[in-house]
């Protein structure tokens, strides 16, 4: 196992303000690409691979939204039905499914299939990957993220009218919890401490605050997880998903924040009664 002493040691605290001043994440991520073993490089791309999942949905649906850094280039992503055969294989089962046949096409019109049921499949295939994968840290990381994913989609469907069965991503260890328990807390509470507080943060629309708390329930778990040995690529690993926490609040005063999340889930919902209201019609 690689121990990375120098690039741990060399790497600025990113709970310093002048360190988000002053370094980017597009460098930190180049600095730690440039030190990692190449099995090590394999498995931090897994890192980048959900902003490559949103970037091939902006793609697919001829939008421009991208998220950066990302594992795959851009003009790469930007040509799905040529390179379909040369994506991480989670991408390549999912560009093979017969639904995904009239986006790579350019054929989207009259296509039942939403960004948000195309978002739901994609991160499927991506976890369904992850959960096999063989390391550790990125595997236990993924999972609580999949359960926080799950956790807040059930929420929606209390303010939203929509199956909440619909937007869970099967998979991970509490997802029957979730998606059958009609406790306020998916009886999770005592997993899961954060949850009470994220209810009400939903219900108040205080979407800055509950995005501030989901990520420093991530960084509770990152720091879970790390154990032993303080130079192992987990540490990395774990180094580079805070910096990300970190650094996306810093473009962001509250109110922005608040509204930039309010617009994500607003369109998330309405892609998600669209796709009940078809199911209602198809039934």
């Amino acid at each position: 196992m690689a121990r990375y002493y120098y690039l741990l040691a060399s790497l600025p605290d990113p709970a310093l303000p002048a360190t988000l001043k002053n370094t980017s994440i597009e460098e930190v991520k180049e600095d730690i690409e440039r030190n990692l073993t190449e099995t090590d490089r394999i498995f931090f791309d897994y890192l980048l691979y959900p902003n490559d999942c949103h970037n091939l949905i902006q793609v697919l649906f001829e939008e421009e939204d991208y998220r950066f850094p990302a594992a795959l280039e851009l003009s790469f992503v930007q040509k799905p039905k040529a390179n379909r055969f040369d994506f991480p294989s989670f991408i390549e089962k999912f560009l093979e499914q017969p639904e995904v046949a009239p986006l790579l096409n350019k054929e989207r019109e009259g296509s039942n299939y939403s960004k948000a049921a195309a978002t739901k499949d994609l991160l499927a295939y991506f976890y369904e990957e992850i959960r096999e994968l063989k390391q550790g840290f990125i595997r236990q990381y993924f999972s609580y993220d999949h359960t926080i994913k799950n956790m807040l989609a059930a929420m929606n469907s209390r303010v939203y009218p929509f199956d909440k069965k619909w937007q869970l991503l099967e998979g991970e260890p509490y997802a029957q919890e979730i998606s059958q328990s009609n406790d306020e807390n998916f009886g999770l509470a005592g997993i899961f401490e954060h949850l009470p507080k994220w209810n009400e943060y939903m219900m108040r629309n205080e979407m800055d605050r509950l995005e501030k708390s989901i990520d420093k329930a991530r960084e509770e778990q990152i720091e879970h997880l790390l154990k032993g040995d303080a130079f192992t690529s987990d540490h990395v690993f774990g180094y580079y998903i805070k910096f990300q926490l970190y650094a996306r609040w810093i473009p962001l005063t509250n109110e922005r924040g608040k509204k930039k999340l309010k617009a994500l889930i607003d369109a998330y919902t309405r892609e998600a009664m669209k796709f009940t209201e078809l199911e209602n019609i198809n039934n």
